[in-house]
């Protein structure tokens, strides 16, 4: 529809601006209003919101090549997106071959038929660029696609498998293990404080959370 078409180019225009304030409104009503910020994070974070978790940033450069920006976590993945935006050289464009390097970066990383989520900006030598391909001015030719395609998808295939790796890393497992166990068995205990008698009236209590030693948490967590 013309609102989405608009929406969506304006929240682009916000992202490459983003020391610019900008508010749409619409029927009387703000759709949204994002104040200036001092950085494209920032920026970025106010328009996903509480997604923003689920991004990895990206910040990859080869020669006169420099690709920024934010990926999806393959969590993040689905059938279409909320957010694929993509800039060249701070223009606002709709590119195949960017797409195609985006994509390909997931191999292997997602399910057949989903896309994950990215905010893309691509600096190249101007003289790689045709930016008159198209009189919409959104679309633009490269004159090495099947390299800007390569960079796009390494860059990013980079990023994200380094995130992943941290997240499946033995560490983050056992604490995750740990702490699901804990929270499980023991949260609400309470147990009598061992300075006292069975026949004193007056107990402490103390949460196995804080007082259950590791060693013996990773007896019952079996690591």
């Amino acid at each position: 529809t013309e609102f989405t078409h608009i929406h969506d180019f304006l929240i682009a225009m916000a992202l490459a601006n983003y020391h610019i304030t900008f508010r749409f409104s619409h029927n009387g009503r703000d759709v949204f209003h994002y104040y200036s910020k001092k950085s494209l994070f920032e920026r970025f974070s106010d328009i996903v919101g509480v997604d923003a978790k689920e991004f990895v940033e990206i910040n990859y450069s080869r020669g006169s090549f420099k690709l920024t920006g934010f990926a999806g976590l393959p969590s993040a993945a689905k059938q279409n997106p909320s957010y694929f935006i993509t800039f060249v050289n701070g223009r606002y464009v709709k590119d195949k071959i960017i797409r195609s390097g985006v994509i390909q970066a997931y191999q292997g990383l997602l399910i057949k038929g989903l896309i994950a989520p990215a905010i893309i900006f691509v600096s190249v030598d101007p003289s790689w660029v045709d930016v008159n391909a198209h009189p919409s001015k959104t679309e633009i030719r490269f004159y090495d696609p099947a390299s800007l395609q390569e960079f796009v998808s390494i860059g990013i295939q980079n990023a994200v498998k380094e995130s992943v790796h941290k997240q499946n890393t033995p560490v983050t497992k056992i604490k995750a293990k740990e702490e699901h166990f804990i929270h499980n068995n023991f949260s609400n205990l309470e147990i009598k404080n061992p300075y006292f008698s069975d026949k004193t009236t007056n107990f402490e209590t103390m949460s196995l959370r804080n007082k259950l030693p590791n060693k013996l948490i990773g007896k019952f967590i079996g690591i």
